[in-house]
């Protein structure tokens, strides 16, 4: 009668679009350092979003270049960039179970996602401001148009919202993260972009105003020597 061996049966494991570290072990090899990243930042993140509540707070007052709605606008994505990115460290940092939270994988994820369109966004509208107070243009007409950089904005995040909470549903769409990260990337070079090539063109502007000034100057130089030449050969 042959004895038959053991085998051990393998349990089913949930399938991650973006597989984490085994978080009893990395904790245990980053000791401190972990405490201190996610607390530090949670914090760092949550006085950001509270100091950018108290400028909203104050646009009233406000006094400086470009448009209100501009300023608000801004300050409202840095606001939900800063306040999502304290909740999602202090809540439940990189899906960790930390703090014993055990909250939804979509909200995790989208917590984690909001912050790429947010960032782009501001930058975005930043450079928007900045083109409408030095009056310089930068390519095509619609960079600068504000209904076509909205249309833009919300595109950005419509594709977050759908492909972190797809993905949460069904770990299988991961292909929707490449979408995401792609537009990320690439929005992220035109601004970055944009922003170098505008900058270059301020330069040159205040250079050119500089050789201005330095010829005007001359000349008035010149013309008070020979004023006072004439004066003398007068005398």
């Amino acid at each position: 009668m042959s004895s038959s061996t053991s085998k051990p049966v393998e349990q089913p494991t949930d399938a991650l679009a973006e597989p984490g570290p085994d978080w009893p072990v990395a904790k245990k090899l980053w000791g401190l350092a972990w405490e201190l990243h996610w607390i530090g930042f949670g914090v760092l993140f949550g006085l950001l979003s509270h100091s950018l509540f108290i400028c909203s707070s104050l646009v009233k007052h406000r006094k400086g270049f470009g448009r209100k709605s501009l300023f608000i606008a801004i300050n409202s994505l840095l606001l939900t960039f800063g306040a999502t990115r304290a909740v999602y460290l202090l809540l439940d940092p990189y899906e960790s179970r930390e703090n014993g939270v055990e909250d939804p994988k979509w909200l995790t994820l989208l917590l984690f996602g909001i912050a790429y369109p947010c960032l782009t966004s501001s930058f975005c509208l930043i450079h928007l401001a900045f083109l409408e107070v030095t009056k310089i243009k930068v390519g095509p007409s619609k960079l600068q148009n504000v209904k076509f950089l909205s249309g833009v904005i919300v595109i950005h995040f419509v594709i977050v919202f759908s492909a972190e909470t797809s993905v949460s549903i069904k770990p299988e769409l991961d292909a929707l993260l490449i979408v995401c990260q792609s537009f990320f990337i690439l929005w992220g070079l035109l601004l970055s972009g944009s922003f170098i090539y505008s900058g270059c063109k301020v330069i040159n502007r205040v250079e050119n105003v500089h050789e201005q000034l330095n010829a005007i100057e001359k000349n008035e130089r010149l013309q008070n020597k020979n004023t006072e030449v004439q004066q003398d050969q007068s005398g």
